[in-house]
């Protein structure tokens, strides 16, 4: 049998047709175990193109869903924050509500010892003219909630300015400082006159 030899371009020659050894060597002959395995054929590299492109086909597939996902994801986060956020003006505008709901109740069992109380305060406001120093005893007595408050404390302050929002309102409260002066010099008038009874 001959034996078979292969070439290093690859191309197999039966022993036969290489006698001359000068040929052999200038070929530089080797053994066909020597050489390592053939590439895959031309069908198998296209297979495993096809397979390898089936499977990032996949891959994007998947990266797509989950990127669909996450944005239904994130709708859905930002509706409940919404909700939230709505939940959280609502329950501030109900304990308000439920504030003035009190100070409401607590004007409205306020006994006749209260009122007298305010009474004497207001005739000491007008006689005095402390309506700043008195303003925590009408809050207290009137249970003024703190934005009243504050707003008082903001127009009194405008009027020692010289500000006047309000005509109208201020002229009426010159005529009722007007008013009270009269009362309390007739008041006067009065206790001088009796004392020398």
């Amino acid at each position: 049998a001959d034996e078979v030899f292969r070439l290093q371009t690859g191309v197999l020659i039966p022993a036969s047709s290489s006698r001359n050894s000068s040929f052999e060597t200038s070929l530089n002959l080797q053994s066909a175990d020597s050489f390592p395995p053939r590439h895959p054929s031309v069908s198998g590299d296209v297979s495993f193109d096809l397979n390898l492109n089936d499977e990032i086909r996949e891959i994007l597939d998947r990266i797509k869903d989950i990127l669909v996902r996450n944005k239904h994801l994130e709708s859905e986060v930002q509706e409940y924050e919404k909700e939230v956020a709505l939940r959280e003006e609502m329950e501030v505008a109900l304990k308000e509500s439920l504030r003035e709901a009190e100070r409401v109740g607590i004007r409205l069992h306020r006994n006749d010892t209260d009122i007298e109380y305010l009474k004497n305060t207001v005739l000491k406001m007008y006689r005095t003219g402390e309506a700043e120093n008195l303003l925590p005893v009408f809050a207290t007595i009137l249970v003024f909630s703190p934005e009243e408050l504050q707003s008082c404390r903001d127009g009194l302050k405008a009027i020692q300015e010289g500000q006047v929002p309000l005509p109208g309102a201020a002229a009426a409260v010159d005529a009722s400082f007007s008013g009270a002066a009269n009362v309390f010099n007739s008041l006067t008038n009065w206790a001088s006159w009796t004392s020398t009874i």
